[in-house]
């Protein structure tokens, strides 16, 4: 479980800190000199991209409908349904004839009208043609002359009307300096008005936006776009700004927060937001330093509200970052390894030279790795496949002598086998999920007062219709009452209420009341029958990282304690 920022963008921050790679001038003349040459037109043609088919979400400012994916396929011509009705030769050459028809009538219309605008061309005769051109002629004269004069007349009034006022503002100065002064002094405080309504929108706006930043961030851990977007709404809708937010308990945060997993992340949001309203007055600060102090926030996270907030000249690497940036370069390393990031970071450092929109192109990045640069390349699509190496070097056709340099025999940047497919560069290790027995114990209280009942109304029943088997089972369950307890540990689920359970590595029957036995002492609950617990069911619950295999059984509690449930 993660503690600050277990996400999977912020694990590359937490490899351990390599030596220097100084890289020979072979090594960064083939991998650096092509991108450094070409960086500006990638960066235009990229946000040309983004801007034409990008996801429109609300934490981007944009306004419903909103869309998950690129949308890059919308422009594409929709076939004719009529292909994929009866026989489909016969549909095409129908079709086909159709289409023909179509065509054959709109030339035939073109070429009446041309002939029609040569006949009234004709039927003119040659003297009224030249009286029609000389007309023309003497009314572009006379607009010619007409607009030069006006442009005289507008120059002198304009300096007439500047020596006039002049010469008044010289009469005022001597009649009535008292007058001036008093103006002056009325300007200068709409001035200073102005001055801090603008301050006040401009913290109004960092806050908000801010604040918008930082929960679409929060979310977007370990999470897919169109799960976040439905809980990011309901959660603006709750609490539309920080100050909203700071003043709420955590259980309300946590109950929003069920579904998204990582709990964690709740708790050191609400934390985040507290400080941020206490300290900096719900305003994030420019500076990673002391966002990095911040609960819950790492390396990725920081970099990425001083992009989006303040325009920072960086880009936040993620694993679509890193699968970009190696292909584009042509460097073929693993994911997890610390010169592959380090060499992103220069990659990185090359693209943010000069002035640009570094908000807008971090967020393209992200778009055309989750799009056309993900896994299952679609290279033709790419808005950049002209400054992609990879991509050049497998189309020996298209790379026209754009690099003309040879990939270096012992390069620090690359592993030996160079020999791969695009869809398979960065090269990634396969992860061994970990399995993990999860025993769920049941704790029902053994109502005492709900059996004197049943007893007392045992003739009334009789006399009553008959319940069918399911209802009964239904209103039974509804009355019981069963135990739930607060996890304050810092594992998967936590600060939540969970039937009691116990994790163990391997899964033995023999062992489970004894292991139920702890369990209960120190809940200070006793079964009510002694060593009996009744097996329920059991099933699997698939995590990113791990599985649970899961056990449930059920005993009855004569003693319940106050203050567990």
């Amino acid at each position: 479980m993660m503690k600050n920022e277990s996400t999977q963008k912020d694990k590359f921050n937490n490899i351990k800190e390599e030596e220097d790679v100084t890289l020979p001038n072979e090594q960064s003349d083939y991998h650096y000199s092509f991108l450094q040459r070409y960086s500006v037109e990638l960066k235009k043609d990229l946000l040309n991209w983004y801007y034409k088919y990008r996801r429109k979400l609300p934490w981007r400012g944009d306004e419903p409908p909103f869309t998950t994916s690129v949308q890059l396929y919308e422009n594409k011509k929709q076939v004719d349904i009529r292909c994929f009705f009866g026989n489909h030769k016969r549909d095409e050459i129908k079709i086909k004839n159709s289409k023909s028809d179509n065509v054959k009538n709109n030339e035939k219309i073109k070429g009446t009208k041309i002939m029609k605008i040569k006949k009234e061309h004709n039927e003119l005769s040659l003297e009224r043609c030249k009286r029609l051109k000389k007309e023309d002629k003497d009314e572009e004269k006379k607009y010619n002359s007409l607009s030069d004069s006006l442009k005289s007349e507008n120059i002198k009034s304009l300096h007439d009307k500047i020596n006039n006022n002049n010469n008044n503002n010289n009469d005022d100065d001597v009649v009535d300096k008292n007058n001036c002064n008093s103006s002056l002094l009325v300007h200068k405080e709409e001035k200073k008005h102005n001055f801090i309504n603008n301050l006040m929108y401009d913290k109004e706006h960092l806050s908000t936006k801010g604040y918008q930043i930082y929960i679409s961030e929060i979310m977007l851990q370990q999470t897919k776009v169109h799960t976040v977007l439905n809980f990011y709404l309901k959660w603006m809708n709750k609490w539309n700004n920080i100050f909203d937010l700071a003043k709420c308990n955590l259980d309300d945060v946590l109950i929003l927060w069920k579904g998204l997993g990582y709990y964690n992340r709740a708790k050191n949001l609400l934390e985040c937001c507290k400080i941020v309203v206490d300290k900096y007055n719900g305003i994030f600060p420019n500076d990673l330093k002391l966002l990095k102090t911040l609960p819950g926030i790492g390396d990725y996270t920081s970099k990425a509200i001083c992009i989006h907030l303040y325009n920072r000249k960086d880009i936040c690497i993620d694993t679509n970052i890193i699968r970009i940036f190696s292909r584009i370069t042509d460097t073929i390393n693993y994911y997890n390894s610390g010169t592959l990031l380090k060499h992103c970071e220069k990659v990185s450092e090359i693209l943010c030279s000069g002035e640009s929109n570094y908000s807008d192109l971090s967020q393209a990045f992200m778009d055309l790795g989750s799009s056309v640069c993900n896994n299952s390349p679609d290279c033709s699509q790419c808005p950049i496949n002209k400054y992609c190496m990879i991509y050049l070097k497998s189309n020996k056709k298209k790379q026209h002598n754009l690099f003309n340099t040879k990939h270096p025999e012992h390069c620090n940047l690359c592993v030996n086998d160079r020999n791969v497919e695009i869809k398979y560069v960065p090269l990634a290790k396969r992860k061994k999920k970990t399995d993990k027995i999860c025993l769920v114990l049941l704790i029902k209280q053994n109502d005492k007062k709900k059996k004197n009942n049943m007893n007392k109304n045992s003739c009334t029943k009789k006399l009553e219709k008959k319940k069918t088997a399911s209802r009964q089972i239904k209103e039974s369950y509804l009355e019981d009452t069963y135990m739930m307890i607060k996890n304050t540990d810092t594992n998967l689920f936590s600060m939540h209420y969970l039937f009691p359970f116990i994790l163990l590595d391997t899964y033995d029957k023999n062992d489970c009341v004894k292991h139920f036995n702890d369990l209960l002492k120190s809940l200070n609950v006793t079964n009510s029958e002694k060593d009996r617990y009744l097996y329920i069911n059991n099933f699997k619950h698939k995590f990113s990282h791990l599985t649970y295999h899961t056990h449930i059984y059920l005993c009855t509690v004569s003693d319940w304690v106050k203050g567990i449930m």
